[in-house]
């Protein structure tokens, strides 16, 4: 069959638009949801591209945008979920618990967009010390686990998990305030 003859479904792609830039728009803060649930980097990108496609799928299920974040992290989390049960369960996810402690930061979250995070984000990261944003890039980009990095480095890994946690807390403060003065100075 010839590729002309395709049938094309552009009005529904016009209209699957919007939906679909939200849900780009809310990558950083989705691909964090997931990986707090996976923890592992690699897997929570892969869910984040199943959620783009099952957003599309079920665009008639989603009442408004108003309703979009926490359908996004209910369906989110169910894919998690799933991943975790067909790779049977080699890291162990966050316990219910825990999720549930969590949901109303998510919430907080979703009034801030995922681009005044992601700018946040930078800004800060820019602001940390040169040795500080090493640590974080060997291990959150690079991967290393807490061993790798004190053997790499010479430092005992309580040591290593105090530092990262400093920064860890550094980080969340500052993007808090940036993205709380942001929302403030657009109100």
């Amino acid at each position: 069959m010839d590729v002309a003859t395709y049938p094309l479904s552009v009005p529904s792609l016009d209209q699957e638009q919007p939906l679909l830039r939200a849900v780009l728009s809310e990558r950083v803060k989705l691909v964090a949801f997931l990986r707090s649930i996976v923890r592992r980097r690699d897997m929570a990108e892969d869910l984040f591209q199943d959620l783009c496609v099952l957003v599309l799928q079920k665009a008639d299920q989603i009442p408004d945008m108003a309703h979009l974040p926490a359908w996004l992290r209910t369906a989110a989390r169910q894919l998690a979920m799933n991943a975790l049960r067909k790779h049977g369960n080699r890291n162990l996810p966050l316990g219910e618990k825990v999720s549930e402690l969590m949901e109303p930061h998510w919430r907080t979250m979703d009034a801030a967009s995922g681009t005044s995070m992601s700018d946040a984000l930078e800004a800060c990261l820019a602001a940390l010390s040169e040795p500080s944003r090493q640590l974080l890039k060997k291990k959150h980009a690079d991967g290393f686990t807490g061993q790798e990095l004190s053997r790499q480095l010479g430092r005992p890994v309580g040591s290593l998990y105090t530092t990262l946690s400093r920064i860890h807390k550094k980080l969340a403060e500052c993007i808090l305030r940036r993205v709380s003065s942001m929302r403030g100075s657009h109100a």
